[in-house]
Parts: C-alpha cells; structure tokens; sequence
C-alpha cells in the first residue's frame, strides 16, 4: 500500500461524511492528508479544580511521535464543545512556540479552580474552559481560529487541512474515525504508547486513565518506526478468504493491506452513530476453512451508509485494521451480488479459555443451551445484559472462604459469561428492547435475574457499548434468524423463570424483624450536611421533590406489605430526629398509609443524650416500630467508639450501630436488635486489597465485627437477655473474614440455616450473594420461625427504580409504577420470631437419713438437695444456687450439706430464650441427733404403760389414752429391758405441753433403784421457757449443769444425748440448742458409765407424751 495510505485521518461528523462508500464498484473515499505525521494530541484533561479533581487546571498535552524536531511556532490549541453550536474561534486559543524533539511532551496549562494540586511547570498557557465529560481539541497548524465546529457548522477542507490533530472525546459530534470515552473530574484521555499510537481513531487510540501531565522536562519517549504492511493478503482484485484475514489469533495477519471479499451479511447495524455503522458478513459455506481456531466473520465499517440488507451476499474492497481491538475492513467499496443465508455455528458455554471466542469473531452463533441472566445492571444505560450458562452466577466467597475453592469458582464465572447487547452504541436507549416475551422493557414487563433465553442466536462482536464504562468485550448481537431478513438485530424471547413476588415471603412467628436498606431516603435535596455538627455533604437519593414523590410510594408501599413489628433501617439521611427529619418523614408517610399511631422510631440523639450520636457520616441506620406490639425496654445503646467505626484506620470509615432491647407487649418476652452497616467494598481504606475476593477495607469490617459482637456481650441495652439479633448491610459474603469473625462469637447465620447457600440479596458484577444480614445469638436461634429474602429489588433492573434522570419523557411515565418493586439494590431480610415468654420450672428435692420425729426438712448428719429443672420449649435449661446467701453459681449436680445447722438454698434457672425463674428457697436443717430406733409409739390400747417399763408405771401415774401417754402425777419411769452404754440418746415427742409445768423430762444414765445412785435429767421447763440439765450427785442431789432458752409447741420433740465424755448435748426439734458438762458437779461419775434411761414428769399433770425412744450410739 501507497505510504499516503497510512498516515492520513479520516475526519468524521454528524452532519459531513467525508467517508462517503457507494456502490458500484470504482468509488472511492476522499482523504484529507495530514499536515505533519509527528505532531499529535498526546493527553486531554478537563476536569482541573473541580470536585475532587487532582489538578487545579485543565490541560492538552502535545508529543512529537516523529524521528526528527518539529517547530511549534505558528500552532495554536483550539477548542470547541461536544454538540454546542460555538465554533473553534469562538473560544480563546493558546499559542504554542519552540520546537520538540523526537519522544517530547509539550504541556498547554488551560482554565483552573481551587480544588487540587498545581500542574507542573506548563511549556504554554491560555484560558480554554475545557468540559470535563465531552469536548472537541484540535492541533491547529495557525494562530487564527477556525470558523467552524465540525457539527453545526461543518469544518471545509481548507479548514481541515489545518487540522493538525483532532480528539473529541465524550458524546463529540467531530472526531477521527470515533470519539474516545467520556472523561470526568478525576480521568484523563491518553493516547496509547505513551503517545505513540495513531490509527486515526480516537476511540482506539485513547485509554482512560488517572491524568499525568507531561512538560518538556518530562523523559523522552521515543516512538519505534510504523511495522511494515504484512503482505500476508492476496492483492486485490483477487478475493481473500475471510478466515485468511482472521487468522489464528486476535490480530489479522493483514492489518493495514487492501482486500477484496465477498460474504453473506449476517449482522446489519448501518446508519449514523449511535448504530455501528457498519455490517457483519461470514463466508459462504463453501468457502470455509476446517481449522477451528479461524473465524469466518468479519465486520464492515461503512460509516454513516446504510448499502446493504441481511441476507445480501456481497463484495466489499477496503483496508485491514484493528479497531478497538475488533478486526475490520473499512470499505472502499461494496457491491451486492446476490442474496443467501447460513446457519449459525453452535457455541457452548462454559468457554474452555478466556480467549476462545475470539475464533467465531464476526460470525452467526447460537447457544444451543438455557441462558439465565445474571446481570442487567446496564440494560437501561446501554441496552445490555450478562447471561450465563444453566443459572445464575454467585459470588465465590458468599459459598467459599478465600482461598483455592473461592479463586476456582471466580476462575469458572469468567468463562460462564456473555453479553447480549442490542443493535446500538448509544446510552439510555428507548426503548430498551430487553424485556419479557420480546416485549420492551416496562414497569409491568420486568426482566429478572435469572430469567432465561433458549437457542440464543445472533453474532459474536467484539465491540464496546459506545462508553468507556461497559468497554471492549465479547458480545451477542442478537438478529433473529437470518431467513426473516430483519434489518438491525432482533430481540430474544426472555423467559419469566423467576416470578415478581407478589407478597412477602411467611416466616411465621409472632413478631417480624426486618432489614431493610433504603438506598438513601433522603427528603433534603440541597445543603445537606453529615449529621446535625457535621460539615456540608452532597445530597443523595431522590435529586428533587417529583423524585422523591416517586421513591416515597415504592418505600412506603413495600414496608406497609411487610408490617415489621420491628424494622431496622439503612441509608437512611443524618439529619436528626425532628419533626422534618428523614426518618421523621418516613413513619409519617407509614402511619398515613395505615393508621396514625402504627408506627414510630427511636430518637436516638434524645434517649443517648447525645447530638450525632450516630456520628457524622452522611448516612446513618435507624429503628422504626410498632408500639402497640412491642415496646422499647432498657437502655438505647450506640457504639460510636473510634474502635468500631474506624475499625483500624486512620479516620471513620464503618456506621456507627445501635441495639435497642424491646419486650413484646402481649408476653413481656425481651430480645434485642442491632443495626448495622459496615463500610462497603469499594470504599479507600487505609489497607489496601488483598486480591483475595473479599474488596476493600476487609480489615476495619474484621474490626468492627470483632467490636461489635464484644460490645454486645457487655449488655449495653442493660436488660440481661441473651437474645441478641444482629441484622443490616454489613457488606461482606456470607464466607468472608467478618461473617467468621461474628460466628466464632456465637452468632448464627440464619439466612445460612434458613435459605441456604444459594441465598442473594444483592448482585455486584453480575454475581450474586448477600450482604445483608440476620444473625442471632444461640438463645435466640431457637426462638427464630423462619428467615427470608424477599426479592423486589436485586433481581429487578434499576432502571425500574424511581429516578427520572437518564429517561425519556416516556420512560420516565412507562418504566415506573408506585409499587415496591426496585425500591432499593438491596433486598429486604425478614425474621420471623416466636419468642418464649414463660420461664422454666425447678423443683428441689432433699434426700436424707432422717428421723421421724425431727420435722420433715431435717436431716441426721447431712443432706442432698438436688435440683431438676423443667421448660415448656427448651431443652436447654441452666440453673443457677447459692447457699446461705453465697454467690450464685452454676448447678452441676446434687448439694451435699453437711454439719449441724440451717441451710438455706436459693435457686433459680433460665431457658435458653433467657426468661428466668423467680427465685426460690428450700431450706434445710442438718441436725447432730444421733439417730437410734424409737422404742415405744404407744400405739396400743388404752391402759398402762406394759411391762417393758419399771418405776411410776401405776395408771394414776401415767397410762395411755389414745396412743399416746398421758401425765396424771408422774414420776420416774424407765425403760426396763435395756442398759444402755457410756454414749446414750433419749428422745420423745412432747404431744401436749403443761404451760405450768417445769418437769418435762427425759432421764439418761439411771442407775439404782428409782436413780438413787445416778441419773441425769433433762427438763422442759414450760414457766420460764427453757430447757435444764441436772445431775444427781448423792448427798446433795440434783445439781443444775445447764440452761438453755428453748420454746417447746405441742409436738416437738426433746431430746438429749448423753455422752461418754459426761457431757450432755440437748436437741429441740433435732436441732441442737447446747451442751452442758456434768463433770462440773459431779466430777466424772457420768464418764464412762450407762445406764437406764426414762421419763420424769413432776407436777406436770396434764402433759402427754409419745414415741419415746433412743439407746447405745457409737461415737
């Protein structure tokens, strides 16, 4: 080819076709030939001191990609807007002076701001007040400006030859071959090889990109000599094979060669921008090769012409190139030879390799499987969808932790991916044709994730969306099939495989958790600031009141159908708690769409004594709630610690989150909710991404999960319940660091237990997980009926949602029903809670050895309290005891109490819904009183005593009247059959009691005939209220060793043990009142020694007495 060829630009507007492609044959395009190859626009920025820009000014970079030293002098930059009808003149122009080397970058420092940082020192200066989206820059070989724009007012070919370079950028009506992308504050356009590469096409020439001005004390770049034409084609006029100049790989081996082919047209996009402008045509059949690694398809840039028809079989001439990394023929000419048709060549998903498609590039396919979509995040700006094979596709780390199985899934999602775009290059299309059943896109015609399309034909392009945000990739054009001769693509018949819900999800139980993200409900639309004493902030959510009219009815319409008893909220606006506050705002527009007084929230700044207690972020979560269900108990508790919301870094970057404890009013049962919302994965943090799927910031959300769930163990609402529910968007999947990090904390995921593996609440990329959360406490899992996802927004377009920007005067009335479909991107979660209100049951229950006449909770030596625990729903019951007013401690297993005394066991127990017991007491007596075998129960028919008594035995002394021994005159009497040894017990129950009489009494040690030699008495004296100890000491008798106070009642029980060592140790009721020492009086006459022993009542007339008993012990 001729050099001319290669170095000239083709200039291209919407209202000049310079590249003009007729029919027949032997028409040529005119060329405009460029004034110098060297000279090129090598960097534009126009975004200088704007928000968040990074540089105070706008600024046009120039670079010599030439061999030798160019001269500057007599070049101006001109610059004129995207569309607008002001011509090149019409704004300043900056002229440029000096000369470049070769690889040498010349800075043109234009109009600035404040915000941002000084460019470096500028080789010239003016004061363009470039746009920073879209724009037109010319290289104008004069001082003088031009009288045209190239759209309005077209630019003539003697003002296009002295147009050294040309870049429109944007949605530019004046470009070479295509605008680049639109730029913004923060991105800058940058010609390829650091300025070296020019193929007359903006559009490839230009990458994105942080800007980076370049003066001409910047290091050279040297650019390398232009390759060589390959020679690899047949010369024309004989035909070259379309896979000849496809080749084996991404780039055709005759790139910049003329060819002549001939094919059948598979794919027409003709017509002016935004269609392709241009054709696709695939071999004849015949003529196909058997390798499998050509393609037979090729695209045919006809510029603003529309020559052919699908079906048409054709000849075009033209050259070779790479267009945006697509392989095409810029035709020359084209010639329409006859009419055929093909079939498509079937493509399997999954793909085997990333770069497998590029061997059906340009040709007619059909995927012969089930393809569901799996994102239609950009069908309303580009008309384009992701589908994958069989079903949808999931987040790696909402099914694996990072690692190798999470990195294999991601590996598989790659190559289970396609896009299927329509028939044009433009951004917010109308209609959108992707909707259900072939139908547009509407309100009442969704198209849902994982809707589906069965035997997908159309034809494999590599192109872009027409913008820098959905670039270069494989996509399917769809055309229908080819025998319909359907002009611009044809539209899928998407299959509903997943239903709108029409209700919530049931998930039982008597009260309803949700949480919900609002996707910023904010009712300011200007001067918005973060929190009350916060600083000044952009407003977010609904941009104006018809908006916010629109967002308000899908909100209020999807929490009045789910009637949360509680419902957590985020994104809400940090603006307060008045009555024009957002979240004010909202349970107004609640209580007016059902019942004034259904709903109200938690004034948080008011119950914390705090202003911003939530902070100073934009955004805060909240807590709406029915009162007459339910009502806030304890305290409102916020942690706002620098710990949490910082979460490790150097200023806040996580929500702060709150826990209100509530009691449901129709069982007093408590729980607790915390709302939360981590910082998201997109947002800087000081850590950067590890590159393990988990985005940024996965440290502070580590962080702040670990503080969280140590805040909520201290109890910070102070309601000592255990049932703790943590819901909200905490921005990680569902295997990720900070979900593991609450679980080792003993929270579970309930969405996990409920929904299962393949739950979604959000979808990023075109892969589906959650980040929205229910976790519970062990206590309260069990209480949970159920959990679910109620899908009205991830699986809806957000073109459905309520913004009227980017739409139609038509879409803005067709693509929006006041319905709750697409209120937010987030779907809500529901938890259904049947809670336990009623606390278990705990019985004690004492075993001992006890005697029958000690009363029923004494006990001989020691006793056993074991104590069992009953619950109408758990099977997990603590109990809890102390002993004498201890410290309360966990219950193992049964008490043994031992030692003489009165043991009181407080006991209660929880279930594991954490309703507690009042407490309870049992108390027990352990008692020393030895334990011997009753000798006598009287248990006879009236009379006397019987012959196992000797002494006072006459029956006007004593005799028996109703089993019992009635007092007449008393006396000694004793018991005959036995003596009894040095260590004795004597006992009996006092059934009847003479309030005169001072001679209750039980004898011990008798000896001699009526204990004349020895004895010692042990009386109740009922006058004074005491009980005696005497010991007979011949020659002076009975001498008192001992008083103790005693009030004896009908019925108790005296007794005395009467030991070895002469000591004598007195028991009423079996509980030990003291001890007395006959050694005292009587030396030790009583040590050692037995004897007999028996009653002696004296002047007691009147008194009865039964079940006397006692004998030897053993020490």
């Amino acid at each position: 080819m001729p050099e001319m060829f290669r170095w000239t630009r083709h200039w291209v507007s919407v209202l000049l076709v310079v590249a003009c492609i007729f029919i027949p044959f032997g028409t040529t395009v005119p060329i405009v030939r460029a004034i110098s190859a060297d000279l090129v626009i090598s960097q534009v920025y126009g975004g200088g001191g704007s928000s968040g820009a990074p540089y105070t000014n706008d600024f046009v970079e120039i670079f010599n990609r030439g061999t030798t030293t160019v001269s500057l002098n007599g070049l101006s930059i001109q610059y004129a807007s995207a569309t607008g009808t002001g011509n090149f003149g019409s704004n300043p122009i900056v002229l440029l002076s000096g000369s470049l080397a070769p690889g040498q970058y010349y800075l043109v420092q234009l109009a600035g701001g404040t915000t941002g940082s000084p460019l470096p020192t500028p080789d010239a200066s003016g004061s363009i007040n470039a746009s920073a989206s879209a724009g037109k820059f010319a290289l104008v070989n004069s001082t003088n400006g031009l009288a045209c724009n190239g759209g309005s007012t077209p630019c003539s070919s003697a003002q296009q030859a002295l147009i050294i370079d040309l870049v429109g950028y944007g949605n530019a009506n004046f470009f070479e071959g295509a605008p680049a992308p639109s730029l913004s504050n923060t991105t800058a356009a940058f010609r390829n090889g650091n300025g070296c590469v020019d193929t007359d096409n903006n559009a490839s020439d230009f990458s994105i990109g942080a800007p980076n001005p370049r003066n001409s004390s910047s290091p050279t770049n040297p650019c390398s000599t232009p390759p060589p034409m390959s020679g690899n084609c047949p010369d024309v006029p004989n035909l070259t094979l379309i896979h000849i100049i496809q080749g084996t790989t991404d780039i055709s081996p005759c790139v910049n060669e003329e060819v002549l082919i001939e094919g059948i047209v598979i794919g027409d996009f003709e017509g002016p921008t935004p269609n392709l402008r241009g054709f696709y045509v695939q071999e004849e059949v015949a003529d196909q090769d058997d390798n499998p690694l050509t393609s037979e398809g090729i695209f045919v840039f006809n510029g603003n012409n529309n020559n052919v028809s699908l079906g048409d079989i054709v000849r075009v001439r033209g050259l070779v190139s790479e267009f945006q990394g697509q392989t095409q023929i810029s035709a020359v000419q084209i010639t329409v030879v006859g009419n055929g048709t093909l079939d498509p060549t079937d493509v399997v998903m999954p793909f085997p390799n990333p770069d497998y498609l590029e061997r059906f590039e340009g040709m007619l396919v059909r995927f012969p499987m089930k393809l569901v979509v799996t994102e239609h995040f950009q069908l309303g700006r580009f008309g384009q969808v992701v589908m994958s094979a069989a079903d949808r596709l999931y987040q790696p780390t909402s099914l694996y932790p990072p690692g190798p199985l999470a990195q294999a899934l991601q590996a598989a999602n790659d190559l289970n991916r396609i896009i299927v775009d329509d028939n044009l290059q433009n951004q917010n299309p109308d209609p959108i044709l992707f909707g259900r059943g072939g139908n547009p896109l509407s309100a009442t015609n969704t198209l849902r994730g994982g809707d589906s399309v069965t035997g997908l034909i159309g034809v494999m392009t590599y192109t872009w969306s027409g913008n820098a945000a959905s670039g270069n990739a494989y996509r399917v054009r769809p055309v229908g099939d080819l025998s319909d001769l359907s002009p611009g693509g044809g539209v899928p018949n998407f299959v509903a495989e997943n239903p709108r819900p029409t209700a919530p999800p049931n998930v039982g139980g008597s009260i309803t958790v949700v949480g919900m993200n609002l996707l910023n409900y904010f009712n300011t639309f200007n001067g918005c600031t973060n929190g009350l004493t916060g600083g000044p902030t952009n407003c977010r959510g609904a941009e104006n009141a018809t908006e916010f009219a629109r967002q308000t009815a899908k909100t209020v319409a999807a929490i009045v159908v789910l009637n949360p008893t509680v419902l957590g909220v985020i994104e809400v606006e940090n603006d307060g708690y008045g009555p024009t506050s957002a979240i004010a705002d909202l349970v107004n527009r609640l209580n007016a769409a059902t019942t004034p007084g259904t709903y109200t929230y938690i004034d948080v700044d008011a119950a914390t004594g705090q202003v911003d207690a939530l902070g100073n972020d934009a955004i805060k979560v909240g807590i709406i709630y029915q009162p007459a269900l339910v009502t806030p108990v304890g305290r409102t508790a916020v942690l706002n610690s620098a710990t949490f919301v910082n979460g490790g870094d150097s200023t806040p970057r996580n929500r702060a989150a709150l826990a209100q404890a509530f009691s449901i009013n129709a069982t007093s049962a408590r729980f607790v909710v915390s709302v939360n919302h981590f910082k998201s994965k997109g947002s800087p943090c000081d850590i950067p991404d590890a590159s393990d799927g988990q985005g940024n910031c996965n440290i502070v959300r580590v962080n702040a999960a670990n503080a969280l769930a140590a805040w909520l163990a201290t109890d910070p609402t102070g309601v000592n319940d255990p049932d703790v529910l943590i819901i909200g968007d905490l921005n990680s999947y569902a295997k990720e660091d900070p979900i593991r990090a609450l679980e080792t904390q003993g929270y579970e995921n309930l969405i996990e237990r409920f929904v299962g593996a393949n739950a979604y609440s959000y979808v990023f990329n075109g892969q589906w997980g959650y980040l929205d959360y229910a976790l519970a406490t062990a206590s309260l899992s069990a209480q949970v009926t159920g959990v679910a996802e109620w899908h009205i927004n991830a699986d809806e377009p957000p073109i459905l949602d309520y913004n009227t920007n980017f739409k139609s005067p038509g879409q803005i009335s067709s693509l929006y029903a006041p319905d709750f479909y697409r209120t937010s991107d987030h779907d809500p979660v529901i938890v259904g809670l049947d809670l336990d209100g009623t606390p278990p049951t705990t019985i004690a229950t004492v075993s001992g050895t006890t005697n029958p006449l000690c009363p029923s909770n004494c006990y001989v030596g020691s006793a056993t309290v074991a104590l069992t625990a009953t619950d109408d729903r758990s099977t997990t019951v603590e109990i809890a005891y102390r002993v004498n007013g201890g410290t309360f401690q966990p219950y193992s297993g049964p008490l043994t109490l031992s030692g003489e005394g009165t043991y009181t066991v407080d006991f209660f127990a929880r279930d594991s819904a954490g309703n507690v017991e009042p407490t309870q007491t049992v108390t027990v007596k352990v008692s020393p009183f030895p334990v011997t075998s009753p000798l006598d129960t009287f248990n006879r028919a009236d009379g006397r005593l019987g012959r196992n008594w000797s002494g006072a035995t006459q029956s006007d002394q004593y005799r028996i009247v109703n089993n019992v021994v009635t007092v007449e005159n008393g006396g000694l009497t004793w018991w005959r059959p036995t003596v009894f040894g040095p260590d004795q017990e004597a006992f009996m129950r006092l059934t009847s009691i003479n309030p005169s009489g001072r001679h209750h009494t039980l004898a011990l040690k008798v000896n001699g005939n009526r204990g004349q030699h020895g004895a010692i008495l042990v009386s109740y004296d009922a006058v004074n209220q005491q009980v005696v100890v005497e010991a007979l000491v011949p020659g002076r008798g009975f001498l008192t060793v001992g008083t103790f106070p005693a009030v004896l009642q009908p019925g108790d029980t005296l007794g005395a043990w009467a030991k070895a060592d002469g000591t004598v140790e007195v028991f009423v009721r079996c509980e030990s009142i003291g001890a007395a020492d006959t050694r005292t009086v009587a030396r030790n006459r009583y040590v050692n020694t037995g004897g007999r022993i028996g009653v002696w009542f004296h002047n007691t007339a009147g008194a009865a007495f039964d079940d006397f008993g006692g004998g030897t012990l053993t020490p």
